[in-house]
């Protein structure tokens, strides 16, 4: 954006001067803010906001390994074991045994981070850790030292099952399933997109009920204890819906519809406490918000289309959820439309019990064709199959029993017959029934009591998946496993074998080692050692021991390595980099495109060393611009410059912006990277043929039209600096995220900072008379530059030229006007709740951004 068109001076807008000296300035703060407000694109901003997309963690690693090894320990955006490429965080390494505590900047956006761990031949091993307030811990076994040598990367894997089509006639055909979790991935956005609910026309969505009209929604709000006696029958009032408000607790028997009832809906913010029988139908759902708890204390049967998706904490003290009806759409398992199935039906993205009191709690699936997702932690005492059903476990299940009075595998015939389980991470169900069991790359399912396999069902293993049960009562029985040696899979039966038909055993294809402590002595049991018994523990080439992994917080522990295979090579990867985009006009207000500049900082340590690769990516506006780095707490490193942005010649007279000539300036304990002083020169060092003596000032990949007489599409000019600090230590501390303030000098003088790490107020290299006055203008909560993460991989696409980054004033959603407008998680989402939609930037609107590509 032209930096003279925008800018309408301090004097016309806020400032009055009162003296005929600088000094004296009149700042009014009221109006200056209400100007700023009028002008910002989306309205309601959140007054806490820190504009913060990055953040600095802290990890704390324990590794116990082999003595004399020295291992590579990094910290991962990805998975580095299932990824072709990952983003490395953190790199660092532990010799033998030992400790090792680091800082290192990650998304906010990213709670669940990876720690890979590569010894001298490359074997890997990854733990999955959440980080939670900042920090990560983990506690790693690799090496002989715990006999747990982890398998190296490799890509997706599928497994093909054969099959007889009766309806075409009993031709053999073939399913193709993945064993990569990936593939089975629900996102909560699936269940909004998908015709979940039938809302009204003013119901844009349950994550901000303030954009529900009151006259469609109802507060449960009852009495001056907020309870209602048992019996008692709230009702939706003409077809309302109901909202328990995130500081009520409401308490409530039955619950109960006048007319207008169907596709109702109540959003537990706060604790809905249930404590009669009550049953949802016809569409009429809970929803549990981030925060809100449902407490079942009788019967909840969800019937004919309802749902209960829960976010938050659903409490079952002896309760019991009847899945009753199934959904209008049959589930199917591994094609285009499976995730669209999924949102028909249960979704699980929390915790399903809180509190001691949960020794009869009871899901239980009445009918077939529904499917249940779990992306949080189920802990309950049984989940009882009784139809057609499947589950998908992308979380953790820790179940003690899958059929009601179950006390041994056969007692769970019936379920064996109609369950699909896809599990992705960490199922632990005491005894179990399962017919068509997809064990993904990575999971592990601990039946410890026993498990039925019903008839002719079907065992599917992926990359270092492992089943571990006690006894086996099976009916028939095949197993699938990968045909890689390296990719191979565990099948461990702690207890007996109960095979009732061994012409029914199917002969095990792929890679899966056996483990049984089983001695046959019937026909039928011999049937399951010539069959399905094709690869042993006990063999040349098996596994040197079989460790079951300890998986506290599901779906951490990745693999193992058999003898013999020095795995592979660490996976490829890249350093996180920094996307600073600004607005130049500073202190007044701007577009709101934020891409008068577009750098990208990508710190990285080697030893000592810490260097600072910079690419100027874009330079979208008319007026003069300079900008530095400050780097905090630097100001005794060594700094050199390897190669550095193009110098303006001399004939274009002086810089006010920016007067020294030096590279790097010492500010106190700080060190100041001056990177440019004319961005147009730097990025393009070409004369204007118009006006000899200065640099071509058009905008640069900013436009759509990349050669059109208002912009240019030029290449990235990348700029390198090194720091030599005195110790590793030092080096790797200053890498951190809040260590840079990136920033711009605009025509008059200003500086732009991020508002993150109150770097928003800093004079660094323009110091002015005035700074009172000039600080409370910073101290406005609007930002004029925010910073992303970037990967190699996906990088922050910035808004095209004259595209605001997102918005609700004079904007329609979804009209295409704004850059950033995904649905539930767009930038006014973000702007206007810091807590919510923290992912918003990985969602641009497609023409409306600059492709680089």
């Amino acid at each position: 954006m032209s930096y003279n068109k925008i800018l309408f001076g301090l004097a016309l807008l806020t400032l009055g001067v009162t003296s005929c000296k600088e000094t004296e300035v009149e700042f009014d703060q009221e109006k200056y803010d209400a100007a700023l407000k009028a002008s910002f694109p989306v309205q309601n901003v959140d007054p806490t906001h820190t504009w913060s997309t990055v953040g600095t963690g802290r990890a704390s690693i324990l590794l116990s390994g082999d003595y004399g090894t020295t291992y590579d320990v990094g910290i991962y955006l990805e998975n580095p074991i299932r990824a072709n490429h990952a983003t490395l965080l953190y790199e660092g390494k532990i010799n033998g045994s030992g400790s090792l505590y680091a800082t290192f900047s990650y998304p906010v956006a990213d709670t669940l981070l990876y720690i890979g761990i590569y010894d001298q031949q490359g074997r890997g091993v990854a733990e999955a850790v959440r980080i939670e307030n900042g920090m990560i811990e983990a506690n790693i076994g690799i090496g002989n030292a715990t006999g747990n040598n982890r398998a190296a990367r490799r890509g997706p894997s599928t497994i093909s099952v054969p099959y007889q089509d009766w309806n075409d006639g009993g031709t053999w055909k073939s399913n193709d399933y993945s064993t990569d979790p990936s593939t089975y991935q629900v996102t909560e956005k699936n269940f909004w997109k998908s015709d979940l609910l039938n809302y009204d026309n003013n119901y844009e969505g349950y994550f901000d009920m303030t954009q529900v009209s009151s006259d469609h929604y109802t507060i449960l709000d009852y009495g001056s204890n907020n309870e209602m006696a048992n019996g008692s029958q709230p009702l939706y009032g003409d077809g309302k819906h109901f909202i328990v408000p995130a500081d009520k607790s409401v308490t409530v028997g039955k619950l109960g519809w006048s007319h207008g009832g169907q596709d109702r809906v109540i959003v537990v913010k706060g604790t809905l406490t249930i404590n009669d029988e009550v049953n949802l139908d016809i569409g009429k759902s809970i929803f549990v918000e981030v925060g809100g708890k449902l407490v079942i204390n009788n019967t909840l049967t969800v019937s004919n289309n309802s749902r209960v998706v829960n976010y938050g904490t659903i409490e079952m003290n002896n309760g019991h959820l009847i899945i009753a009806n199934k959904p209008t759409i049959t589930p199917t398992i591994g094609t285009d439309d499976q995730k669209t199935t999924y949102a028909k039906s249960m979704y699980n993205g929390g915790l399903v019990k809180e509190g001691s009191n949960n020794s009869k709690s009871t899901i239980e699936i009445q009918e077939g064709g529904w499917n249940y997702y779990n992306d949080g932690t189920i802990n309950i005492n049984c989940l009882q199959i009784n139809n057609r059903t499947t589950i998908t476990n992308m979380g953790k299940i820790d179940v003690a029993v899958g059929q009601e009075n179950a006390t041994q595998p056969s007692d769970v015939a019936n379920g064996a017959h109609h369950l699909t389980l896809i599990n992705a991470c960490n199922a632990s169900i005491g005894i179990a029934g399962v017919n068509l069991y997809i064990g993904c790359d990575g999971s592990l399912l601990n039946c410890s009591t026993g498990l039925n396999a019903g008839s002719s069902s079907k065992y599917l293993f992926g990359k270092q998946a492992m089943i571990v049960r006690g006894d086996l009562y099976s009916n028939g029985l095949t197993l699938y496993g990968l045909e890689d040696a390296g990719d191979y899979s565990v099948f461990k039966v702690t207890g007996t074998v109960n095979e009732v038909n061994g012409y029914a055993v199917g002969v095990t294809t792929g890679y899966v080692y056996c483990d049984f402590n089983y001695v046959p002595d019937d026909w039928n049991g011999n049937q399951v050692i010539t069959k399905m018994m094709k690869h042993t523990i006990k063999e040349n080439g098996a596994p040197n021991s079989i460790i079951i992994p300890n998986d506290p917080d599901g779906c951490t522990t990745i693999g193992f390595n058999p003898n013999g295979n020095n795995g592979g090579d660490k996976v490829e990867s890249s350093p996180l980099s920094l996307r600073y985009c600004f607005e130049d006009n500073f202190p007044s207000p701007g577009d709101y495109d934020f891409n008068d500049i577009v750098m990208t900082l990508t710190p990285s340590v080697s030893g000592k060393v810490l260097t600072l690769d910079v690419s100027l990516d874009a330079v979208g506006a008319s007026a003069c611009l300079a900008a530095a780095i400050r780097v905090i707490g630097a100001g005794t490193a060594d700094a050199a410059v390897v190669n550095g942005f193009a110098k303006p010649r001399s004939n274009f007279g002086t810089y006010a912006n920016i007067t020294t000539d030096e590279d790097f300036v010492t500010k106190g304990s700080d060190k100041v990277i001056v990177l440019f002083k004319d961005a147009h020169w730097a990025i393009n060092p070409t004369e204007s043929s118009a006006t000899s003596g200065s640099p071509m000032r058009v905008f640069y990949n900013t436009v759509k039209d990349r050669n059109s007489a208002k912009g240019r599409s030029v290449s990235k000019k990348t700029a390198r600096y090194t720091l030599t600090f005195s110790s590793e230590a030092l080096a790797q501390a200053a890498a951190a995220e809040n260590k840079f303030d990136v920033f711009i000098i605009n025509p008059s003088g200003f500086e732009i900072h991020t508002v993150q790490n109150g770097f928003k107020l800093a004079t660094v290299l323009k110091e002015r008379e005035n700074v009172e006055a000039y600080q409370a203008a910073y101290g406005s909560n609007m930002p004029w530059a925010i910073m992303l993460p970037s990967t190699s991989t996906n990088p922050f696409k910035y808004p095209i030229e004259w595209t605001p980054i997102g918005g609700t004033k004079g904007y329609v959603s979804g009209d295409g006007k704004v850059a950033y407008d995904f649905e539930n998680s767009s930038f006014a989402d973000w702007a206007s709740n810091s807590s919510n939609a923290s992912d918003w930037y990985l969602h641009p609107t497609a023409g409306l951004v600059y492709d680089e590509e």
